[in-house]
């Protein structure tokens, strides 16, 4: 159990019954058969992903939600990959998680470019990460029909995102960098700084 969550689960939950522990084994070990045999990003994937991401923060739970990813990513995903409910990857083969990542609630991520997310890297609730934007210079075309910009994301070690943060393509975060809450990230951040804003700048050095 991560440490950060010991206080919260040891408030809210009672311990399982022996035979409570071994049914949530017998459903977890199924469970992890089934991802073994997902297409990451397939759109049963996809399928899949919606409903483990409606499950609720507890220890089984949140076990089958780490399963489902550090399963179906495992060539993206180093391990101890801890994310709360309605978090969504959209294209997650072109998404790659360091190792002990924790992801807020319903935190956004769309690489229609690649995105890198670091080692211990920490991001807030209803986060977007957004790798692709809508393409809008010609006015004799519909936006939808003009296709994307692309570009991609990287996000070092030890760096640590607010919630309603908002980061666009071509964005680089350096190592132990900071983004307040509520920030619009249009340019790259500089390791150990911390930035807030629109659009997000450096308020102080850390």
């Amino acid at each position: 159990m991560r440490s950060e969550f010991k206080e919260y689960y040891s408030a809210h939950q009672f311990k399982s019954s022996a035979i409570n522990q071994f049914g949530q084994r017998v459903i977890l070990e199924m469970s992890q058969y089934y991802f073994s045999k997902l297409d990451l990003g397939s759109e049963q994937w996809h399928k899949v992903q919606h409903n483990v991401s409606k499950l609720a923060a507890t220890t089984f739970c949140s076990s089958i939600r780490t399963s489902f990813y550090e399963i179906t990513m495992q060539k993206h995903c180093k391990g101890k990959f801890y994310c709360l409910p309605f978090v969504c990857l959209n294209f997650p083969q072109r998404i790659y998680i360091g190792y002990n990542v924790f992801i807020n609630r319903n935190v956004n991520i769309v690489a229609r470019e690649k995105i890198i997310i670091g080692n211990n890297v920490m991001i807030g609730p209803n986060t977007v990460i957004n790798s692709g934007s809508h393409k809008f210079e010609d006015k004799d075309k519909l936006i939808r029909d003009q296709g994307h910009k692309k570009a991609p994301i990287i996000i070092n070690d030890n760096v640590f995102i607010g919630g309603n943060v908002f980061i666009l393509p071509g964005v680089t975060i350096g190592e132990g960098a900071v983004v307040g809450a509520g920030s619009i990230v249009t340019k790259d951040v500089e390791a150990f700084t911390v930035v807030a804003g629109n659009p997000a700048k450096i308020i102080k050095r850390r």
